[in-house]
């Protein structure tokens, strides 16, 4: 065994050009991802965000786009957020448009 879980996914998702913070391309963004994912990687059932306990942004970032927060480890100070594929509906995804 490789020792890989081919049915978790995990996203990390970075908007580093302070300009489009907060523009709904992040959104966009983990939307076509996923949507990608879902697609072409039919053995993933859940996706998982692992975020800095410090970074409530991201926190809420996931929340807002139907991830669930499911464990909070002290010791690497990190929460995990969880998306089961079958809650997965690209409809729902929290999209804004952004100005360009």
């Amino acid at each position: 065994s490789s020792g890989i879980n081919a049915e978790y996914g995990e996203i990390n998702i970075m908007v580093a050009e302070r300009s489009l913070s907060r523009t709904g391309i992040g959104s966009e963004a983990l939307m076509l991802m996923l949507s990608y994912a879902v697609t072409y990687l039919p053995q993933i059932s859940k996706f998982s965000a692992k975020i800095s306990n410090s970074n409530t942004a991201s926190m809420r970032f996931f929340e807002k786009n139907s991830f669930k927060m499911i464990s909070t480890s002290e010791i690497f100070q990190e929460t995990t957020y969880e998306l089961n594929v079958s809650d997965f509906n690209p409809l729902q995804l929290s999209i804004t448009p952004y100005p360009f």
